[in-house]
């Protein structure tokens, strides 16, 4: 049909089978069966890999014609926890000496998707000492991050910021302040803050600096002692 093909036969001249088409329409070369080695450097404006299931695009395809690579699920439909695709991270350190993978970032449909709705979320998943199972870890959703075990923040007092963006109240920070646990009230955008409750790491004692302590309901406090132990003014 105006295709140029190249075809291959066996010892006995049978036909195996289309190595190698050419589309006289489009001028796209495709390999039906078989793989394409390349022993140098392939230099293209972009590169498709489709397979009726899964699209892979690298080129100028990202956000405002900008390079990315796109990897798309090629389904009739998208349902809840449907994957859309995954980027795997593989090593042969194993006994059967083949690729597998060990970590992987991937994006998962968070609810059916339809014209105008698309909640997808992503997910990273890491695989422990001792284990050869990827498990989820971190997922970001619309509504923000959920972690599956320890968040660790490590820096010299290391802080967590809280902001509410749909209103114009003052924004929350936690921090490790030289052991101690402190929670601040941010001031401004720039980073200034007023310490609000302060936990000492070595005596566990609580203070509040700058505030009442308003309390609906009991306080009980017991000091270890036939009566309670109270203590008022500046210490």
């Amino acid at each position: 049909a105006g295709s140029f093909r190249i075809e291959t036969t066996t010892d006995d001249a049978s036909l195996v089978g289309t190595r190698l088409q050419i589309n006289h329409t489009t001028g796209n070369v495709s390999i039906p069966s078989g793989n394409l080695d390349v022993t140098g450097t392939v230099t293209a404006d972009g590169l498709t890999v489709q397979n009726g299931v899964a699209d892979i695009r690298a080129g100028n395809v990202g956000p405002s014609s900008n390079a990315a690579i796109n990897i798309g699920r090629v389904d009739s439909s998208i349902s809840t926890n449907n994957p859309l695709g995954y980027v795997q991270f593989l090593g042969t350190d194993n006994t059967a000496g083949s690729l597998t993978a060990h970590a992987y970032i991937g994006a998962i449909a968070s609810a059916t998707h339809a014209a105008g709705s698309n909640p997808t979320d992503l997910v990273f998943g890491t695989t422990a000492s001792g284990s050869e199972t990827i498990v989820d870890r971190m997922r970001i959703t619309s509504d923000g991050l959920t972690v599956d075990g320890d968040l660790a923040v490590s820096s010299v007092n290391s802080r967590i910021r809280l902001f509410e963006t749909d209103t114009t109240d003052l924004n929350t920070q936690l921090q490790n302040q030289a052991g101690d646990f402190n929670i601040a009230r941010l001031d401004d955008d720039a980073g200034g803050s007023t310490v609000q409750l302060t936990i000492d790491h070595a005596t566990g004692n609580v203070s509040i600096p700058n505030g009442n302590l308003d309390v609906v309901g009991t306080v009980t406090m017991d000091g270890g002692s036939t009566s309670a132990d109270f203590t008022f003014g500046d210490n």
